[in-house]
């Protein structure tokens, strides 16, 4: 009950009929609103998911006649940007590009392995000059978000009645029942301190490092070494593009990458993708210059200009090295293989799993061809 039995508040709800009727009231306003705000809550989520839809098919279809002439063309920075725009959409959870085989050229975004309930995906054929190229599939958050706004407005507005009804009570000096605790009853609450904290945000960095430089400068003539740092740099601007990473430093022969992103797992990950990319590509291409490549995450560039010589003494040619500390993220785990390193606390990476093997195999074929 709203008062106790027995109470001045009750015996003058009785007694006063003009009061029985606004709590009647009181009580009808609070079901039809909570009534009203159940059906305007479904009439928008159906109305949300309906503009969701319709927004992921169109997008889609829009996304398509952008791509056909990149993929046509074996644009692969092409497509990865239009992909990465995508992604950046609100609804839009990822996107990823299939080969007529059906294998991943592209994808952007975030790519889970377990489909979620929220989730709906949008297929839709690439071709030009009705020659079908592949497809583009994109996955949209269905997940109804509704108004809190609108929410604490309905709230209030049926408490408002509740509120007349104990102010027209108390005008009539209501005296309220005097309530007492014995000293056992009584909590004491300690303070609570509250102590701010400032994140701290972190990043993965990625030291590439140029083995033999002063063999390069001997036995290389100005011509060809300009060259080779030519093609080593249009592999490394290349490479951070499908990876979204920048350049920071230029050290002690040694390139620093910095890969951010709000997921720990995403920007390391993303960070391994790049190295092998780029450790791969400047085989395939025969440059004399030899790489080798160190990453972990970090939230200062200082520390690792400062770790830079000892760092230089564990790289080995044409190898990934991954801190120990990092592989506590699960993606690493699920999707790298890696080998240890003796009285060191680095591991080196051996191999990807299959699934990603032949995305990364993919985007370099596209990585040498653009260039």
């Amino acid at each position: 009950m709203l008062w106790p039995a027995g109470s001045r508040a009750t015996t003058l709800l009785l007694q006063n009929k003009s009061l029985s009727y606004l709590l009647l009231t009181c009580i009808l306003c609070l079901l039809i609103s909570f009534g009203g705000l159940w059906f305007i809550n479904y009439d928008s989520q159906q109305q949300q998911q309906q503009f969701i839809h319709h927004h992921g098919q169109i997008v889609n279809k829009l996304t398509v006649n952008q791509l056909a002439t990149t993929m046509a063309n074996k644009d692969l920075i092409g497509m990865q940007s239009l992909l990465q725009r995508l992604a950046q959409q609100k609804s839009i959870v990822n996107a990823v590009i299939y080969d007529l085989d059906n294998t991943v050229i592209v994808q952007s975004g975030v790519i889970s392995g377990q489909p979620s309930v929220s989730h709906q995906s949008f297929t839709t054929p690439i071709a030009i000059d009705n020659s079908l190229l592949g497809s583009l599939t994109t996955t949209v958050n269905m997940e109804f978000k509704s108004n809190s706004w609108l929410l604490v407005v309905i709230v209030i507005g049926s408490l408002l009645p509740f509120i007349l009804l104990s102010s027209c009570l108390f005008k009539i000096k209501l005296t309220p029942k005097s309530i007492t605790s014995s000293a056992t009853d009584t909590i004491h609450k300690a303070p609570k301190t509250t102590i701010e904290t400032k994140a701290i945000q972190t990043y993965g960095l990625l030291l590439i490092r140029i083995h033999d430089l002063d063999k390069i400068s001997k036995q290389l003539n100005a011509q060809v070494r300009n060259k080779e740092f030519e093609t080593l740099d249009t592999l490394l601007k290349n490479s951070l593009t499908l990876y979204s990473g920048e350049k920071i430093a230029l050290n002690q022969g040694c390139i620093v990458l910095k890969f951010i992103d709000e997921d720990k797992d995403k920007y390391l990950f993303n960070a391994t993708c790049c190295a092998y990319l780029l450790l791969e590509a400047a085989k395939k291409k025969r440059l004399f210059i030899k790489l080798s490549a160190t990453l972990y995450s970090s939230s200062d560039t200082i520390s690792l200009r400062q770790e830079i010589p000892q760092l230089i003494n564990l790289s080995h040619i044409d190898k990934i090295l991954i801190n120990n500390n990092d592989l506590d993220c699960h993606l690493l785990e699920e999707r790298l293989i890696f080998e240890e390193i003796e009285e060191s606390h680095f591991v080196k990476v051996v191999s990807f799993s299959e699934r990603y093997q032949k995305l990364l195999d993919n985007q370099l074929g596209y990585l040498l061809s653009a260039n």
